[in-house]
């Protein structure tokens, strides 16, 4: 049966008594369009009173901002940003952490973050496919950029399609003091793979950033970020992602994006489509 071959799917079995179709499959002098409109109606309420016993809402912000949290806490470590009490200080590089989500049509939005209330972009939203949020749901695999360096092109006119399809409004609606992003593909755990399941495309020009390996592949249902007010010089840091990638401290953050982006993932998972009081 195709449902088990497609990840996500939700069998619907209406009776045939129940469709108002000709007994015989060929009998086409009754399928008139009176009754294939109600044989379609009927379909449709079979699928709506069938779907409306599973839920579709996105889990509490509760389960997911600890885990951004903790996030912020350990790419801190990575870069040496720990008080004499030993705890990480955030004083300097300012991390933030975001999740965005498809939470309406053809846009992604802001569904879960820190460190970011009373922010400009606290709520932003991206069309589809723009950002490097965008260029991550696209490519489906982790992606760093200088925020710095593409702000400077956008103050210089280059073209929307070299600064990841986002206009210079919608750049300038980013916190300004942004100079470092990082962006890791959240996979839905149903419907993750070991190898590729296809081509790579790139929706954008230039090489304002940088891509790491995949190690899986699937259905993206959200993309993790991370940025900061990093300042290259001070951390010893070469400002070009296709150099700054190489540093270990940069592929040890990407390492501890991809852990916390598997944990969503199963948060996600498990909440979505599941059967109502199945509990969480």
């Amino acid at each position: 049966q195709l449902v088990n071959l497609v990840a996500r799917s939700v069998e619907i079995r209406q009776p045939e008594d129940e469709t108002d179709a000709p007994e015989s499959l060929l009998d086409f002098a009754k399928c008139d369009r009176d009754r294939i409109q109600k044989m379609f109606d009927r379909g449709q309420s079979a699928a709506n009173q069938k779907l409306d016993e599973y839920e579709f809402d996105y889990p509490d912000e509760n389960n997911i901002k600890p885990l951004l949290t903790e996030l912020v806490e350990k790419v801190l470590v990575c870069f040496g940003a720990v008080g004499q009490d030993g705890k990480a200080d955030n004083s300097r590089l300012l991390l933030r952490a975001n999740v965005f989500m498809p939470l309406a049509d053809e846009q992604w939005n802001v569904a879960y973050s820190v460190n970011m209330v009373g922010d400009p972009d606290e709520n932003l939203a991206l069309p589809k496919f723009a950002g490097l949020t965008g260029m991550c749901v696209g490519l489906r695999r982790p992606l760093i950029c200088n925020l710095n360096e593409i702000r400077k092109a956008s103050e210089r006119g280059v073209d929307t399609d070299k600064l990841f399809g986002m206009t210079r409004k919608m750049h300038g609606t980013v916190k300004q003091d942004r100079t470092w992003l990082a962006s890791v593909p959240v996979f839905d755990q149903y419907a993750t793979y070991p190898t590729r399941i296809g081509r790579d495309v790139r929706y954008f020009e230039g090489r304002q950033y940088q891509e790491f390996g995949l190690r899986s592949d699937g259905a993206v249902v959200a993309v993790l970020n991370l940025d900061a007010h990093l300042t290259y010089d001070e951390l010893k840091l070469p400002s070009s992602p296709e150099e700054h990638w190489t540093d270990v401290r940069v592929r040890s953050i990407i390492d501890v994006m991809r852990s916390v982006a598997a944990d969503l993932g199963g948060i996600f998972s498990a909440a979505f489509g599941r059967k109502k009081g199945d509990g969480a």
